[in-house]
């Protein structure tokens, strides 16, 4: 049964990307991974700036954070779009468009691979992951893609392995996130503080 399900799923991601094709699948990822570090970038450097450039609108700091961060991100994603497509049409115009389909649905098989194995690891976590494990052992599909996650993890190499230009960026990117992430708790705070107030008026 883990076998046909798995089969099923697979199947599905394989095709979502021999139809999208390499470009759309590769740029679409790469749009909200990016879009969320060139978020919380720009708004950890833009947002004081748009607070003094438009007081009355983004005079507060967790709105300029949260303003800025969805400016950034939009506009990262739309650029990845775009690049996505000039590639399809180029790869058309140069009748490469069965590489770029070739390529999709091989992306689209390792990306549902990815996302299955993370499904394995969330589910060995529980309680009844340890008897599940063992009941799908002799399934041909559920050990390789168990080890999916680890086998690319260590094809990605340890994050302290990284250069420290980029060690600096991904630290500096979390702390940001971090913050931007403390700074909307905040403004949604002073929300409801607002609100309490403008309900007691009333009342009274």
């Amino acid at each position: 049964m883990f076998d046909i399900i798995a089969g099923i799923v697979l199947a599905a991601f394989i095709i979502n990307g021999l139809r999208n094709g390499f470009f759309h699948e590769t740029f679409g990822l790469i749009g909200i991974v990016g879009g969320i570090m060139a978020g919380v970038i720009g708004a950890n450097a833009f947002s004081k700036t748009a607070e003094d450039f438009l007081p009355g609108i983004l005079g507060q700091e967790p709105v300029s954070h949260l303003v800025i961060f969805i400016v950034f991100f939009v506009a990262f994603l739309f650029a990845t779009k775009l690049a996505a497509a000039l590639m399809k049409k180029l790869s058309e115009t140069l009748f490469l468009g069965w590489l770029n389909k070739l390529l999709g649905s091989l992306f689209g098989g390792i990306k549902g691979a990815l996302i299955i194995g993370l499904v394995l690891h969330a589910i060995a976590f529980m309680p009844f992951g340890k008897s599940f494990g063992k009941s799908q052992k002799d399934t041909m599909l559920y050990n390789p893609l168990y080890q999916s996650v680890p086998f690319f993890y260590k094809l990605l190499g340890n994050p302290k392995e990284l250069p420290k230009q980029m060690k600096e960026i991904v630290e500096d990117g979390s702390d940001a996130l971090e913050d931007t992430g403390k700074d909307i708790k905040e403004g949604i705070d002073e929300i409801d503080r607002a609100r309490d107030k403008i309900d007691g008026i009333k009342r009274d």
